[in-house]
């Protein structure tokens, strides 16, 4: 009986292991196992001491937690059945590369005052082109006003537009073509 006991343990490792390398071939999105892997990983913990589900919650790792996650239990399974790794069925897997999760600052000493410097992803490009609009700090950015506005919300019809306003009219263009002016010339 305990003969048993111990093949059907390693079977639910070889399936848990093969299951693991696809999930790894899938990039860690929880679809290789329908329903989602901590199912799978609540029916096994019953069996797999080393599966501890109070721990891990699979669903809310984000994809680099769930690399680690997986590299860490299929090495459990490989110290447990060394035999493992020489199946041709997994020779085949090639790990997907998963690059850590960039952190996001926190920019907490920046104010109104702070030069543009001090702002996050602005390029050297972006900088001179704000110098030499005169802009240097954030609090000029607030109150940097273009010198020239032009309304468009002012539309009229053609039989009401006044001389010397600027106004807007709004047209459909039925016809383009080029017209002859002279024998070799042509006029838009």
């Amino acid at each position: 009986m305990n003969q048993n006991s111990d093949k059907e343990k390693i079977e639910k490792l070889n399936r848990l292991y093969k299951i693991l390398k696809q999930e790894s071939l899938n990039e860690y999105n929880n679809k290789t196992v329908i329903g989602g892997l901590d199912k799978l990983l609540d029916l096994l913990s019953t069996d797999l001491e080393f599966l501890n589900k109070s721990t891990t919650n699979y669903e809310i790792l984000s994809q680099y937690d769930r690399a680690e996650w997986v590299e860490k239990i299929l090495k459990k399974i490989i110290l447990i059945n060394p035999k493992i790794q020489s199946y041709k069925s997994t020779d085949n897997f090639k790990k997907p590369h998963i690059s850590k999760p960039k952190s996001h600052k926190v920019y907490t000493n920046i104010n109104i005052n702070s030069n543009i410097q001090e702002i996050p992803n602005l390029t050297k490009n972006t900088q001179s082109k704000l110098n030499k609009l005169g802009i240097n700090k954030i609090i000029d950015m607030i109150y940097f006003f273009p010198r020239r506005h032009y309304d468009f919300t002012d539309t009229r019809k053609i039989s009401s537009l006044q001389f010397g306003v600027e106004q807007t009219i709004i047209g459909t263009v039925t016809k383009v073509g080029l017209q002859n002016i002279w024998p070799k010339k042509k006029i838009n």
